[in-house]
């Protein structure tokens, strides 16, 4: 037992470098209650890095005292078995946040395996592919809801594509490419280099209409100005960050940024259901309103 008051047996030769404060460590961990019941097991998680051990530095300002100190009783390839009390963590306002399967005077427990202890470029390569394969599933997940919303509203794929189409023929767009989601999007200056991947943050400014060329948001001020769209308390002209592929924006968007690069302008026709949808928005965007928005990408940043 430690001085804390973190109770331990830890199995493995011990003979290995022990984690220090500026590392960072891969392990393994289950979390239980005192009757057993798992609270957290890395080797169960779902995602697309199902069940990977977790990846962070010994420093990370959120990582529990106890379980820091119990990772550094650990060479790699050790296992250890811990357990905690409950009343050295919730003591005083803290103590309503207790919840109710660590009553008063029971002990959190935990196992622990330490499966690597590696330095700043392993750890951010290591996260960058991380966040890749979540990104990717992020994209599927997209894809997959796309295709079943547009398999369930045959009707309202049919009128706004009708309606996206007249919009079209109306303003006399030549360039206007579809794509499989009933997206159109128009490129009316090419940029340089590659187009905007998922996982890319682009930089964009925009203005946003219904198909009545009724704005109803701008990033760009003399836009916002006449539209009657203006906050003196937005910066405007600095461009709006999309982290592109992450579910942040509308769907329409995460798609439609992929066919522009650094330096294009154009458009993105976006169908009402990778849009709003029929819940439209409070106040500008009626329910089931296919949207244009005007597009000039900045930047991106890899």
């Amino acid at each position: 037992k430690s001085k804390s008051g973190l109770e331990y047996r830890v199995m493995g030769d011990h003979k290995g470098k022990t984690p220090g404060d500026s590392d960072y460590v891969e392990f393994h961990i289950k979390e239980m209650t005192e009757k057993d019941s798992v609270l957290t097991d890395t080797r169960k998680m779902d995602g697309p890095n199902k069940g990977a051990p977790a990846f962070i530095p010994v420093s990370f300002p959120q990582f529990p005292a106890y379980i820091k100190e119990a990772l550094k009783m650990l060479s790699v390839g050790d296992s250890g078995v811990f357990q905690y009390p409950s009343d050295s963590l919730f003591k005083g306002e803290a103590e309503k946040q207790r919840p109710p399967f660590l009553p008063k005077g029971s002990n959190i427990r935990f196992a622990l395996n330490l499966v690597r202890i590696s330095d700043k470029a392993t750890f951010e390569a290591a996260n960058k592919t991380r966040r890749m394969a979540s990104i990717q599933d992020r994209v599927r997940e997209r894809e997959k809801y796309v295709a079943d919303l547009m398999a369930k509203s045959g009707d309202q794929v049919k009128k706004d594509n009708e309606a996206i189409e007249k919009y079209i023929r109306d303003h006399k767009i030549k360039n206007a490419k579809k794509t499989s989601t009933g997206l159109y999007y128009v490129i009316d200056q090419e940029g340089t280099g590659p187009n905007i991947m998922p996982g890319d943050n682009a930089k964009v400014n925009y203005t946003g209409m219904l198909l009545n060329d009724k704005i109803f948001d701008s990033s760009v001020e003399a836009m916002a100005k006449k539209a009657g769209k203006y906050d003196p308390k937005r910066p405007y002209g600095d461009g709006f960050v999309v982290p592109v592929g992450e579910g942040r924006v509308i769907p329409g968007w995460d798609e439609g940024l992929t066919y522009f690069n650094k330096g294009a302008k154009g458009k993105l026709l976006i169908p009402s259901y990778i849009a709003y949808g029929a819940q439209g928005t409070e106040a500008d965007i009626p329910a089931n309103s296919p949207l244009v928005f005007e597009i000039d990408v900045m930047d991106i940043m890899k």
